[in-house]
């Protein structure tokens, strides 16, 4: 057992991994309030504190970054399976069948055909049950994008030319100069005030195409505050 320490943080723990074919010493930063050195067999306790105290700020730097951006549990695509769905959350049901995907109370309903689970990796069921949720998310979407951006376009005297969807990997949607609105169709699954957000920030560009303080002045009319928002969007992610 090792008798290391962190000091700038005492809640972060030293884990040490020893290889005989590590050449050198290493750190990595986990995201379980856990810093992992893997060290050469016959390294010194005192290397490798002294290794994380010279590395100390970097490490904080990291920690930091890991703690405002949690890792999001991936999807299991069974029943049972909690999604979370424009401010609710909703129970994936599965079961034998043919169709597309219903929603009764607070259940999504997902009909799976015999011959799928027939033959049965587990992978290529999961596979089918995604492609079922994606298509039911995009077109709740584009239904409550479109509702959205009509209340908060009445609200500013714009219009948007078009409304359409794309799967974008870091950003939550886009306005062109010709007054297309992109959405990000997985912002469905926001918190409500996260979802009007994104839809209100891309609809004051119809106003002003830049993040200059009279775009902000536009959003703070919708009833957004920058620095309230931003903050929590940091932790929102793509749920696929």
């Amino acid at each position: 057992m090792n008798s290391l320490n962190f000091e700038p943080n005492p809640e972060i723990h030293i884990e040490v991994k020893y290889l005989k074919r590590a050449r050198r010493l290493t750190i990595r930063v986990l995201g379980s309030r856990t810093v992992r050195v893997t060290a050469p067999v016959r390294t010194k306790i005192s290397e490798i504190q002294n290794m994380l105290n010279v590395h100390s700020d970097w490490i904080l730097k990291k920690y930091k970054m890991i703690e405002d951006h949690p890792v999001q549990n991936k999807i299991k695509f069974i029943t049972g399976e909690v999604l979370p769905f424009y401010g609710e959350q909703l129970i994936l049901k599965i079961i034998d069948g043919k169709g597309s995907i219903t929603r009764f109370e607070n259940e999504l309903i997902v009909p799976v055909p015999p011959k799928i689970t027939a033959i049965d990796t587990d992978a290529i069921t999961e596979k089918y049950i995604q492609k079922l949720l994606i298509k039911w998310y995009q077109a709740e979407a584009l239904e409550k994008i479109k509702s959205r951006v009509q209340f908060f376009t009445e609200r500013l005297n714009v219009s948007a030319k078009k409304i359409s969807l794309k799967n974008y990997k870091s950003r939550w949607g886009a306005c062109s100069s010709k007054g297309d609105l992109i959405f990000n169709w997985q912002i469905v699954a926001f918190e409500k005030h996260l979802f009007d957000y994104v839809v209100a920030h891309e609809v004051c560009h119809l106003k002003e195409m830049n993040h200059s303080q009279k775009f902000y002045g536009w959003l703070q009319v919708l009833g957004f505050r920058k620095s309230e928002i931003h903050k929590q969007m940091k932790n929102v992610r793509n749920l696929f």
